[in-house]
């Protein structure tokens, strides 16, 4: 049996030139702009409250998708919008809202050039009893904001089987089985023949030979087969220490996508081996704050660890983190499975700044930013092994090869990279030429190591074969670089630049900044990337 659709919202487009069959307030026809037709309903902008509303017939059970139409009618900034849809007996006594969509100040489009923004939304099946239903969209009163335009208002009822005919190969198959591992992850989506940008949100339901997915403006249920590609990240999580937040980066448009409240303060970030959290430093807080990265929402209470805490590492396995505690000399071990600290804390060098686990896990390398050395961890045991290695001065940033073989260091006060032998935990070489080197990343085949220079404003990219630089002139970023993360694949590496608020993107195979610089919010530090893990 087919799907009948049917829409409940009786003058929809306002085509009859006039609000029958709806109630209205500080409303009025348009007949200059509409989304289709020749009318549409103006709802009077500043400090008033305004919407349209129309109630409908529904029986218990029935599904319905939201569909409106709206735009703004001068420069000024848009107001809040919310759309509903609520339920109600046949006495109209109130049983529950069955959607609830807020638009928050400035979200929509000028109609200057007949631009529209179309939300789409799932409501929530009317509940036992339900005879009524409302659907109203209401303008908040803000002084000073534009004219709301609403057109082409539906509320579609599916009635009859919902059973997919046969779909194409391999079209329907391939890009399903894709987005059903992506299910409750962010992606961006373009759509054939539709859109001049990609639809960004949450994958909420895969099935039926669609899609659901959730973005900031609405829901849409989009066809497998319109799709023409995905981007499913990575994302890349900023610790903007000055705003107490973390700001995250969809790096397939390079846009910041949330901003999460954390502690006081927060330093630096590392991401578990399955991408599924992001473990954040709070400087002043002497805490530690866990991000769950599919809702990109706080987990649970910080996590007490040692005075200070500044770098963070996980181990391969997932299993532990390490946290190294600037103020007391220390590095505390987070269960990643309970969240708590196990174990004493383990007493390094002084100062301890940054942290770097081997591909094998077995050992974590500390820089000691007040000694000038290298501690060095087993992870086994949790006992310092060896002597410190003596490095450079002043100490920061460190990164490990991927095949475990050597450790770069950066030496800020000295101006240098250490270069050291896993095997023998010493010194292999020394490279100069650098100006307070902070941040040190390498990407994923090994061969080259990229390191922020704080004190020129670039970032220096070494051969990790020759230890040579790769390009005769630095690559120039924003003002005191200091944090560095390389993607998955290799391709991009993102700068943050304390002094500028911003991040900058360097595309790796030329050494160039790309695009424009990302603002993140005041005084952004570290950085890591999510891996890509479908």
């Amino acid at each position: 049996m087919a799907i009948t659709i049917s829409n409940k919202i009786q003058n929809p487009g306002f085509e009859t030139g006039t609000f029958a069959d709806w109630t209205v307030s500080n409303a009025s026809i348009d007949a200059a702009h509409s989304h289709s037709g020749s009318f549409s309903a103006r709802l009077t902008g500043g400090a008033v409250n305004a919407f349209v509303s129309q109630f409908f017939s529904v029986n218990p059970e029935e599904n319905f998708q939201a569909n409106v139409a709206l735009a703004k009618l001068s420069p000024a900034t848009s107001p809040p919008i919310g759309i509903s849809v609520s339920y109600y007996t046949a006495a109209l006594s109130f049983l529950g809202v069955g959607l609830n969509i807020f638009i928050p100040a400035g979200r929509l489009p000028d109609n200057a050039e007949n631009d529209w923004t179309q939300i789409t939304a799932i409501a929530s099946p009317a509940p036992a009893g339900a005879a009524v239903g409302q659907m109203t969209v209401f303008k908040s009163a803000l002084a000073g904001s534009a004219d709301v335009l609403i057109d082409d208002v539906a509320l579609l009822l599916f009635e009859g089987s919902s059973t997919p005919s046969p779909s194409p190969d391999p079209c329907f198959q391939d890009m399903r089985t894709t987005l059903q591992q992506l299910q409750g992850k962010l992606i961006s989506v373009t759509l054939s023949g539709c859109c001049d940008d990609s639809l960004f949100g949450r994958v909420f339901r895969v099935d039926d030979g669609k899609m659901i997915l959730v973005g900031t403006l609405g829901t849409r249920i989009i066809p497998i087969c319109t799709i023409s590609s995905i981007d499913f990240g990575p994302f890349a999580y900023v610790a903007v220490s000055a705003d107490d937040t973390v700001a995250v980066i969809n790096t397939a448009n390079n846009t910041v996508i949330a901003l999460i409240p954390v502690g006081n303060n927060p330093a630096k970030i590392a991401i578990t081996p399955d991408g599924t959290k992001a473990y954040v430093t709070n400087f002043l807080n002497s805490s530690v704050s866990v991000i769950n990265t599919t809702t990109n929402s706080v987990i649970g209470l910080s996590i007490p660890v040692g005075f200070l805490p500044q770098g963070i590492a996980i181990t391969p396995n997932g299993a532990r983190a390490y946290v190294a505690n600037v103020g007391n000399d220390t590095v505390s071990v987070i269960d990643i499975a309970t969240n708590s600290v196990v174990g004493a804390p383990i007493i390094v060098g002084d100062a301890p700044s940054e942290i770097a686990i081997t591909p094998d896990g077995s050992r974590a390398y500390v820089t000691n930013a007040g000694g000038g050395t290298v501690s060095v961890i087993d992870t086994a045991t949790n006992m310092v092994v060896g002597l410190p290695i003596p490095v450079g001065d002043g100490p920061q940033g460190i990164a490990i090869m991927p095949n475990g073989a050597r450790a770069y260091v950066a030496n800020a006060n000295s101006d240098t990279i250490s270069v050291i032998d896993i095997a023998t935990n010493s010194i292999l070489t020394t490279i100069s030429t650098l100006d307070n080197p902070q941040g040190v990343a390498i990407t994923p085949d090994g061969n080259f190591a990229l390191v922020t220079n704080a004190g020129t404003d670039t970032v220096s990219m070494f051969d990790t074969t020759t230890n040579l630089q790769v390009f005769p002139l630095a690559v120039i970023v924003g003002d005191n670089p200091l944090g560095i993360a390389i993607t998955p694949d290799g391709s991009r590496a993102y700068v943050s630049n304390l002094l500028d608020n911003n991040v900058s993107v360097i595309d790796v195979a030329t050494n160039s900044v790309i695009g424009t610089p990302i603002p993140v919010g005041f005084f952004p530090q570290g950085i890591a990337i999510t891996p890509i893990t479908i």
